[in-house]
């Protein structure tokens, strides 16, 4: 932050230099002390806001088609490069789901104590740069390489971002705001499903600099541009004010909050001068601390009572919502292929329901002539619109109700398990395919959970429990992928009625989170 102090300066009609110089006593009698939530609520709501969730949800979106992606560009390659057998193949496709689990804590202790805003910019401009270089890999291992390197940067994003938005916007609007990021994510298939389609099924081959181009190569680099994009649009927003506060640096907290009140539209003088904030007063000596001691200071208290129960709640839920969600998401594009294959299909034995129509595909797939071909079937790409165009309606609708998170969390939870259960005993392939889609809904709550991160825990541990969490969402993703999303082929009926208990468990868990209180704030 110390680089933009300068620029907070030159938009600040007021300077509180003089405050500190003069006698207090007689400042505080004049002049009224603002909690943080009262001077966060005053900067109201307005331009600033709705493009910090523009570039939140961009760059959160940018994460997840990093670390997805790159199933599609290592098949993109697999006519240039020699053929893997099961056991590469999945090493390779397990390497975007190793960074985070690594680098997540450190991405906490640096949010936590060098800032939300500083973290996300160093992480966006350092996955760009090596998913970048992922267009010019010569070999399966290296891309493996970067794309841990990549995904090692960007996952700062999972926790910091919501860490940010939280932090940075009204009461009244943050509920709202951190469903709609999560809204967007689920865009995150079809995002990069459809430049692959058009790119991947073209035919065109040139050399540059040694290099031979090929479609997967283009493929990589405009993957990649998202997070580019979003290193450049995180250079205009402002270190979150909260977090500023909490280091002791409130006349920056309060020359930040003045700057999102002009930004968001509101007219005259910022009417807050002196910040009452004292959360954690802390922070600083930890800082100053030796790294090891200043580690153990900023995680032991979260697993430390009265922090323990709630920290151990959210992980379960965490680990609920990413081994399903995405361990069943991997397969969405071949049931979609099987579906659309199956309603265009004039055969009258064309199998009836989920389950029947997977076996159906397997055993047409494994008598099949393979052929090496990069080109995606477009019915991949319709369900993939099919499924974020959905999803995002759902989040749009349910967005009005984002100040009952629990309400919200327990109604997707019962919703999933009932279309889990109706997915496998309903024989009709249209029913079963939208009840798949049901299924699924379980990942919206992926939002209403980093939402509690934000609301639960205090400002100094809020970045690393957010990022504990993403260590506990990717490993449960890495393992569910490698366990569920397998078995689920073999054992298809078995491993979907597991998933529903195990999202039952959820629902029960979920009945202890805190009841819903929605504050009625006037702006």
């Amino acid at each position: 932050m110390s680089s933009n102090r300068g620029y907070y300066k030159t938009e600040v009609e007021f300077d509180l230099a003089d405050i500190r110089n003069k006698n207090l006593g007689t400042v505080n009698r004049s002049q009224k002390t603002y909690t943080y939530d009262e001077a966060i609520d005053m900067a109201g709501t307005g331009c600033y806001s709705y493009f910090l969730m523009l570039t939140s949800s961009l760059t959160l979106l940018s994460m997840c088609i990093d670390i997805f992606s790159f199933s599609v560009v290592v098949g993109g390659s697999r006519c240039e490069f020699p053929p893997l057998d099961v056991h590469q193949k999945s090493a390779l496709m397990s390497m975007p789901f190793l960074g985070p689990v690594i680098m997540s804590y450190a991405w906490g202790y640096l949010s936590d104590t060098r800032g939300r805003r500083r973290c996300l910019s160093l992480g966006m401009w350092g996955s760009f740069i090596a998913s970048s270089l992922v267009a010019f890999s010569p070999h399966y291992a290296v891309s493996g390489i970067l794309k841990f390197i990549s995904s090692s940067f960007c996952t700062c994003a999972q926790s910091t971002t919501y860490a940010l938005l939280g932090e940075s916007t009204s009461q009244r609007a943050r509920g709202y705001f951190m469903l709609m990021v999560t809204g967007f994510l689920n865009m995150c298939f079809s995002s990069y499903i459809v430049p692959a389609f058009f790119i991947l099924n073209a035919e065109f081959s040139f050399i540059v600099f040694g290099y031979n181009v090929l479609p997967w190569r283009v493929l990589a680099l405009v993957l990649a541009l998202p997070m580019g994009i979003c290193g450049i649009l995180l250079h205009f927003i402002y270190e979150s004010p909260k977090f500023l506060a909490n280091a002791g640096r409130k006349r920056e907290a309060v020359e930040v909050l003045a700057n999102i009140w002009r930004r968001n539209g509101k007219k005259g003088k910022y009417p807050v001068e002196i910040l009452d904030f004292t959360e954690d007063p802390n922070i600083s000596q930890r800082r100053s601390q030796p790294f090891l001691s200043s580690l153990r200071h900023q995680t032991a208290p979260l697993f430390q009572p009265p922090l323990l129960f709630r920290t151990l709640q959210l992980f379960y839920l965490t680990n609920i919502f990413y081994s399903i969600s995405n361990s069943l998401t991997v397969w969405f594009p071949f049931i979609a292929e099987s579906f659309f294959n199956g309603l265009h299909s004039s055969n009258e034995d064309t199998a009836q329901g989920l389950c029947l129509m997977i076996d159906q595909a397997k055993r047409v797939n494994s008598t099949a002539e393979v052929a090496c071909t990069t080109a995606i079937d477009p019915n991949t790409v319709y369900g993939g619109l099919g499924q974020g165009l959905s999803y995002f309606a759902i989040m749009l609708v349910i967005s009005t109700l984002a100040s009952r998170k629990k309400m919200l969390m327990l109604s997707l939870l019962v919703i999933s398990c009932f279309c889990g259960v109706a997915s496998v005993l309903v024989p009709n392939n249209v029913v079963d395919f939208v009840m798949f889609f049901g299924l699924l809904l379980n990942n919206l709550c992926m939002g209403i959970v980093y939402s509690y991160f934000v609301d639960l825990y205090p400002t100094s541990y809020r970045g690393m429990v957010a990022c504990l969490g993403t260590i506990v969402a990717r490993s449960s993703s890495l393992i569910g992928i490698n366990v569920i999303g397998v078995y689920f082929l073999e054992h298809c009926s078995i491993t979907i009625y597991a998933c529903t208990a195990y999202l039952f468990s959820g629902l029960l868990v979920s009945l202890f989170l805190p009841p819903d209180k929605p504050k009625k704030i006037q702006e």
